[in-house]
């Protein structure tokens, strides 16, 4: 079963782990590069999310989470994320 969570703020959606590694520390241009290779998307603040089970990678800083239309999964800074039931944060 998996955890339905939001993402807080809009993060970067690595499609692999190595490239979630070669992004953090997040920096534009790095981020740049990336999104023009086509190897990185956005993801919005508030976007409904599932935790993936076992990512396969002992490092509790990022988080496997099956994208908004299902079809893959991205690499997250686990601290952009919350559970889904928590209503959202007045700005």
């Amino acid at each position: 079963m998996q955890q339905s969570l939001q993402v807080i703020g809009d993060v970067p959606a690595a499609i692999s782990y190595d490239v979630y590694m070669h992004l953090y520390p997040l920096d534009a241009r790095k981020m740049a590069n990336f999104v023009m290779a086509g190897q990185v998307r956005l993801l919005p603040d508030g976007t409904r999310t599932c935790l993936v089970a076992n990512d396969g990678v002992a490092d509790p800083s990022a988080a496997l989470v099956d994208g908004p239309d299902g079809k893959m999964a991205y690499w997250l800074p686990a601290a952009r994320l919350r559970p889904a039931t928590l209503p959202r944060p007045k700005r």
